[in-house]
């Protein structure tokens, strides 16, 4: 067997490690770590990395430090076409994911595709797509968005696949104290003296199906949806010779870590399974983004312009939100109401600490009469200007590597001269 060339090595590795690429982590793409991870030196990685570049097999971002990534795994994982090889920024690279992508009308929508969200979002595509669909587990804790991203899977299917417009979506909440006989007659139909009921699986012949808190499924209930998943057909309660067969997208969600919360047998039969982080556990650019989100929904509703106090969105993005997504947007709904109570007149609507829930505001002893001395931002005003940060990173980058060639060469320096000087002026 011949032995893989250093290239090959380099390629491999990128190929498998941009399988798993997401948009806030680098540190796997940079010349010295594929250097060590390889044991290649870095003048060769460097050489070999270049030259995977001009081969249109590897996309290069020429920031600092400088990223390589696999083309093929990136096309793969955001369903796009590239169009150049070489990018000046990380942003630059996600503003053309961003763009390119087919499918801005369904996953876009969710606070986080390009960030915490991404390798979630990519895992549950791949299932989709998959001829018939896989089954697909989203798991994490109560309020973080998890039913929200079904319905984004129900818009990817109508945009994506060939019964477009056709996807229905039902959707099984399964309750704690709900009874066994109850449960599986409900999920798989029932025969009993010539009288036949169809259950929800077999009603979702060819939908996408989600199965609500689904750690509260019987022991039964969850052999008998393997046994389906695995041969894909299933017999109705109280007739063990018919059997029934439907092609379903399932989708289960649950709370806790799976191997907690479902059967081992189902587990096996599910192959694609997705976290879905806390809030707490997203960075603080996406916490702003959620907060900013439903001041937006809020403005659009009320048909006001919202300005809000820093003090209260600072408060908003770093308080630990027991319910996550859903008791953040209540709350900003609280403090809507109250804010639009004093309000009632006017184009204008000022929100500050004091209009928080009292369950809230009784955790920071602030006196509602007292004046608060605050900076207001409008809430339109945290769009950012795409292009201003796309030339701000790009003199930044200028500047950087002027620093660097003024370090290697004196002659260098003088052939940039005092450019450095005038930049801000530029900006």
């Amino acid at each position: 067997m011949n032995q893989l060339t250093s290239k090959q090595q380099i390629y491999n590795y990128l190929q498998k490690m941009s399988q798993h690429f997401q948009l806030d982590r680098f540190s796997n793409f940079t010349t010295i770590t594929i250097s060590k991870e390889l044991n290649i030196s870095r003048s060769l990685t460097s050489q070999y990395l270049n030259e995977l570049v001009k081969d249109d097999l590897v996309v290069k971002i020429s920031s600092r430090p400088v990223y390589y990534l696999s083309k093929n795994a990136l096309e793969q994982i955001y369903h796009v076409v590239l169009k150049q090889n070489e990018y000046i920024s990380i942003h630059e690279l996600m503003q053309e994911l961003k763009y390119s992508s087919p499918d801005l009308k369904d996953f876009q929508k969710s606070v986080g595709y390009d960030g915490s969200l991404s390798y979630p979002i990519s895992q549950i595509k791949s299932a989709l797509l998959y001829p018939d669909g896989l089954p697909i587990i989203l798991y994490g804790e109560r309020g973080t968005g998890k039913m929200f991203l079904v319905s984004c899977m129900k818009a990817f299917c109508q945009n994506h696949l060939n019964e477009k417009g056709h996807i229905v979506l039902d959707v099984k909440k399964v309750s704690l104290h709900e009874e066994r006989a109850a449960q599986m007659e409900d999920l798989f139909g029932y025969e009993h003296n010539g009288e036949v009921k169809k259950g929800i699986l077999e009603n979702s012949d060819g939908k996408l199906l989600c199965i609500q808190d689904a750690q509260y499924l019987s022991d039964q209930a969850q052999e008998k949806i393997a046994d389906f998943l695995r041969y894909g057909y299933f017999c109705r309660e109280g007739n063990e010779y018919v059997r029934v067969q439907s092609k379903v997208r399932l989708v289960l969600c649950i709370e806790n870590e799976p191997r907690i919360s479902l059967n081992e047998n189902l587990l096996i039969n599910i192959p694609v399974i997705c976290h879905i982080p806390s809030l707490q556990e997203r960075s603080e650019d996406e916490r702003t983004r959620l907060v900013v989100h439903f001041f937006q929904e809020e403005q659009e509703r009320l048909k006001r312009k919202i300005l809000i106090s820093e003090k209260l969105c600072n408060f908003l993005v770093n308080y630990q939100f027991q319910g996550n997504i859903s008791d953040l947007q209540k709350s900003i709904k609280a403090i809507c109401a109250n804010a639009f109570s004093e309000t009632i007149h006017g184009e204008e609507m000022e929100v500050r600490i004091y209009h928080l829930p009292i369950h809230l505001l009784e955790q920071m002893s602030v006196d509602k009469y007292e004046k608060e001395e605050a900076t207001f931002v409008r809430i339109d005003s945290f769009e950012k200007h795409e292009l201003g940060e796309k030339m701000i990173q790009m003199w930044e980058q200028l500047l950087n590597a002027y620093v660097d060639l003024k370090k290697q060469s004196k002659f260098t320096s003088s052939l940039f001269g005092d450019w450095s000087r005038c930049s801000p002026s530029l900006l």
